[in-house]
This record gives structure tokens, sequence and C-alpha cells, in this order.
């Protein structure tokens, strides 16, 4: 008997539900241990404390965010995705923080720290908070195993050094695109400062008579060059004396421009003796025979066959078509060969 095809729809069926359905508790969880509501919001709230110390909130907080994220997906969202994970080392660093500096303040060291967080929970009950809680046992754990690594002075680098790549994992920030915005930012400012030390720079001036000289700096410079030119400047105050100013301009420029003309006059003066030449003396065209001979059209069909054959095209001419302007030659190609190879010659 065949098998029943409903299977498949009925796993996904009951997969989406169950992201759903914790996605409900979860929300349902964080809201309890932030309200604080009944004793089960007060041991939600405990636990927490165990685990992240004082950052509690934020194993709340991360709970009511994955249970809106599977309610609203519907489906478990991917707990080790880049930016997840640069998260975590974040949150590892704070916990680690608040834990050495907890330890430091009790005078613990070594496994007397994980103890200490243990018994200090174990013995105010799941119902009572601790005041100074550090890091939770997770942040004890880790602070157990880097101070025996690195010691407290190491661990203060490494906790450093777990923040900033968690930021840049979390927020995709790539180191060599800031070392490029600095290096751009700093010539920037060097170029701004560049540019006021060569306005400020000071030149040297020599006088007509060639004795003194006199220090003056390129604005100035370039103030009295300015000025100077303004000062030729022609300012009209209507369109009849700017006419007027052009005829004048006009007339002082005729006198000019009529020598050339006289010395063309002078010129054709001098040669009314010249006779032309006549045409006879040219030769004359001799007529051109056919271009398209039978020896030149062979040499080309020879020649294209050997284009054809030097690309590895099997081809031959069949038929020449002379005509006044354009000769045709019919080529037979072997079958399956594409046009786009001869075309392509």
């Amino acid at each position: 008997m065949a098998k029943k095809k409903t299977s498949k729809s009925s796993t996904s069926k009951n997969t989406s539900y169950s992201a759903e359905i914790w996605g409900v508790l979860l929300i349902l969880i964080s809201i309890m241990g932030i309200g604080t509501f009944g004793p089960v919001g007060s041991v939600i709230k405990g636990f927490a404390i165990f685990l992240m110390g004082v950052w509690y909130v934020i194993a709340l907080l991360m709970c009511l965010i994955t249970g809106v994220y599977m309610l609203y997906k519907r489906k478990k969202p991917n707990i080790f995705s880049v930016k997840l994970v640069g998260l975590y080392l974040i949150i590892l660093a704070l916990l680690v923080n608040s834990h050495m500096q907890y330890a430091i303040a009790e005078n613990l060291n070594g496994k007397a720290i994980l103890e200490a967080t243990i018994n200090n929970f174990m013995d105010t009950g799941i119902l009572e908070y601790v005041v100074n809680a550090g890091g939770g046992i997770i942040g004890g754990a880790f602070t157990v195993l880097f101070t025996y690594a690195f010691d407290f002075d190491g661990t203060k680098i490494v906790i450093i050094v777990l923040a900033a790549l968690g930021a840049f994992l979390t927020f995709n920030i790539n180191l060599s695109k800031i070392v490029k915005v600095f290096k751009s930012v700093w010539n920037k400012v060097r170029i701004k400062d560049s540019n006021v030390e060569d306005d400020d720079e000071i030149e040297e001036t020599v006088t007509r008579d060639g004795r003194k000289k006199e220090k003056v700096s390129k604005r100035d410079v370039e103030d009295t060059i300015c000025t100077e030119s303004l000062e030729n400047v022609k300012v009209y105050s209507n369109m009849s004396e700017f006419r007027e100013a052009n005829k004048q301009e006009e007339q002082l420029q005729l006198p000019i421009n009529d020598k050339p003309k006289q010395e063309e006059n002078n010129t054709e003066t001098d040669n009314k003796n010249y006779t032309l030449p006549t045409i006879e003396i040219l030769d004359k065209v001799k007529p051109q025979g056919k271009l398209n001979t039978t020896e030149f059209l062979a040499q080309n069909k020879k020649a294209l066959e050997t284009v054809l054959a030097d690309f590895q095209i099997e081809g031959r001419v069949l038929e020449i078509h002379e005509g006044p302007a354009v000769t045709q030659f019919e080529l037979a190609i072997k079958a399956g060969t594409k046009v786009s190879r001869i075309t392509s010659i």
C-alpha cells in the first residue's frame, strides 16, 4: 500500500505550533520575572540572579525578545549567528567584570570565588535576593578560569578584548574601514593646515630702485591684484553709452585694418600683365581596365578558403557573382558550423 502524503504537512504544523507555544511560555516567564508577580515570579527572578547576578535583567529581556521572535516568525531562532555570538561576548565581559570586582572586594581568589557565589545564594534562599551577587554563577565560573590563567590584571585585558570583539561582531564593524576613515580625516586636517600655512607665508617684494625689500603676505598680494584689476573695469549706466563706446573702439581699429587691404590692392595692380595657363598643358586621364579580372577573383577565392582553414572551418567557394560595385562569393560550409564563427573572423 502507498504511504500517506499528509505526514510531512502534519509534522510541519506541529513544529510551527510548538514554536508558538515556546514563544508564549518565554514571554510569560520574562514578564513574571521582571514584575516579580507572586512566588513564581520570585523564583524566576531569583534563578536569573543566580545565573547572571546583578545583570539578571538581561536574561529576562533575552527571554522576552526570543519569545516575541518565535511567536512572530513561528520558528526557532539561530542562537549561534554571528551577531548573537558577538552579543554573548559583550554580556560575558560584563559578567566577568562585575564578578571580578565582587571577588576583589571580598578578598576571594581561585575556587573560593565560585564557592562563595554558590554559598551566598544557598544561604539566602531562592525567594530572597542577594544585594551584591556579582556576575552570578556564569560570571563566577569564567572569573575563576580567567584568573587562574591570566591573574586579575590579565583578566582586565581579556575583558577589554572580549568586549571589543563582541562589538565588532554585533555591529559588523570592519577594522580596515575604520583605519581608512581615520586616514581620510587626518589627510583632510593636514590639507587644511597646509592651506592656512600657505596663505600666511610671507613673500618678499622688491621696489623699482632695487634697494628696499618689503615682506608682504600672499593675501595682501592677492588683494592688491584684485583692486588693480577692478580699477580698469569700465562701468556703463545704460545701453546707449555702451554702444557709443563700441563705435569709438571700432573707429580706432579701422586705420589698422585698412592697411592689409591697401597691400592686397597693390599686389593686384602689380600682377595685371600675368596670363593664366590653358588646361591643355595637363595630361589626359588614361582609362583604367576592369579591376575584377579572372586572376584577381581566383586569388580572392584562394585567400578566402585559406582564411577559413586557418580558423578550422571546413568550407569552399562554390560560385562567384561579380557585380558592378560588389562581388559576392557563395560559400559551402560543413553542417553544424555556427554562423558566429564565420562572422567573428
